[in-house]
């Protein structure tokens, strides 16, 4: 039990987008927390591989998908909270795809068109909607795989951090 804590511990301490419940109080090692940190980095950062070899189909992404807002005092915050959500919606898609729920993926990714077109991640949005697209005309789960994998590897990559080759002058 001793190791589990330090390794949990040491993942929250590294990770600061957990899902803020599991960070509640400062790090709270209970073991409903404990155990709820140890799933969830079980389930996601550990076990959900992409069944597809990274080949010219299968993009990693390198460099991080900034915000166009992340450099806006007024947005900022925001789309800080956003980013460390991530893990959360990746944890719905993965439930959703391990159990061809295909009315909560379609949601989810609606749900992520929206929110990464409003918090200023076009390109995230427009890969969502292609996915929500492909759910609506039905297509399989088996057939949506590949899709999905690669919008995950994509949402990985979302940062908070301004550009910082892109000028802070006003226009």
């Amino acid at each position: 039990m001793a190791s589990l804590m330090a390794t949990v511990t040491n993942i929250l301490k590294r990770w600061p987008s957990v899902p803020r419940i599991m960070c509640q109080n400062n790090l709270d090692l209970s073991p409903a927390v404990i155990a709820n940190a140890a799933l969830f980095f079980r389930t996601f950062r550990f076990s959900f591989h992409c069944p597809f070899p990274r080949g010219s189909f299968m993009k990693k992404f390198t460099t991080p998908i900034r915000s166009s807002l992340a450099a806006d005092p007024d947005f900022s915050d925001l789309v800080v909270e956003f980013v460390n959500e991530i893990p959360t919606k990746l944890a719905l898609i993965q439930k959703s795809f391990e159990e061809s729920d295909t009315t909560t993926l379609r949601r989810t990714f609606h749900q992520l068109r929206g929110a990464c077109g409003g918090y200023g991640f076009p390109v995230l949005s427009e890969a969502a909607g292609a996915i929500e697209d492909r759910i609506s005309s039905n297509d399989s789960i088996a057939e949506l795989e590949m899709r999905i994998c690669e919008f995950i590897e994509m949402l990985k990559s979302a940062t908070a951090e301004p550009d910082p080759n892109a000028s802070s002058g006003s226009s």
